[in-house]
């Protein structure tokens, strides 16, 4: 409906309703089978009204809808101060909002009217437009008119989906043949070839003079770390603040060294240890000699 002033509106309602000043934006409709709910930017700011029924209002409900190719509106319930939801009463109009709204209208074709599900209509809000109630106040205001649909209509039902194509089988996956080891010559098999006991001890016995030497060179070198460091501490105490701050650090990076060559002697030792055991030696060379193997010499 473009045009408020096309419609018919019903006797018991405010005829110069078109000539209201539209003041208000209804933001939100909610309709279910027994309230409908109009939310509007001016609920609650209308001025109150009393003496015009049981309660004082603030405004009037309004619903338009086309019958036979007219427009036809009116009001159907007051408003209360800051009301948004109506339920219509009483229950010998029908259980359902549709059958009681026609009731309460109750002037012209919509008395008899019923929405059905699906049907499109409008409502609006405005002050109060009942009967005579619009000339018994001083403010005259409504709200835009608002297009909306009645629920309950019976959505159709989706479109079947196509069935899923068959997959086609996967191909048999073709068996991965053994591989075939070609067979063993004739003949006697012969033994793994290794390292012997005589090889391992030709590499084993040079070293073991290196060996002992690392360790005296390793004890000698403990000595005189401990010998560099009573110095060290020695030259601390005859130095300013300002010299002792400076040696401190040559003393540590020194000392770091010497840690560093320490843990290698040490490592060197602890792997190399049964090379030089007397109890290690003496057990090889009982092997060889059960093996009819020349024994080493002892070092």
């Amino acid at each position: 409906m473009s045009r408020l002033q096309d419609a018919v509106i019903a006797s018991n309602s405010a005829q110069n309703i078109a000539g209201f000043e539209e003041t208000s934006r209804i933001t939100n409709v909610r309709i279910t089978e027994q309230q409908i709910c109009v939310d509007d930017t001016k609920r609650g700011q209308w001025p109150v009204i009393s003496g015009l029924t049981k309660d004082p209002i603030e405004g009037s409900f309004w619903i338009f809808a086309e019958i036979d190719d007219a427009v036809l509106g009116g009001t159907f319930e007051s408003k209360k101060a800051n009301q948004e939801c109506k339920a219509l009463t009483p229950e010998e109009y029908g259980g359902t909002l549709a059958t009681r709204m026609g009731p309460h209208i109750k002037q012209g074709p919509l008395a008899d009217w019923v929405p059905q599900p699906g049907e499109t209509i409008w409502v609006m809000v405005s002050t109060p437009a009942r009967n005579d109630f619009a000339k018994r106040t001083e403010v005259h205001e409504r709200s835009d008119l608002h297009e909306t649909v009645w629920p309950g209509a019976e959505e159709p039902e989706p479109e079947p989906e196509p069935p899923d194509e068959p997959e086609e089988p996967d191909e048999p996956s073709q068996p991965v043949p053994e591989p075939v080891l070609p067979p063993l010559p004739p003949g006697p098999v012969p033994a793994p070839v290794g390292p012997t006991i005589e090889d391992i001890m030709s590499i084993l016995t040079p070293l073991t003079p290196l060996i002992q030497g690392g360790f005296v060179l390793a004890g000698k070198a403990l000595e005189h770390d401990t010998a560099k460091d009573a110095h060290d501490l020695a030259l601390l105490e005859l130095m300013t603040s300002a010299q002792r701050e400076q040696y401190l650090d040559q003393i540590m990076q020194d000392r770091a060294r010497r840690a560093k060559n320490l843990d290698w002697w040490q490592t060197l030792a602890d792997n190399a240890g049964d090379l030089i055991d007397g109890d290690a030696w003496k057990r090889l060379r009982k092997e060889l000699e059960e093996n009819n193997a020349p024994a080493p010499a002892e070092s």
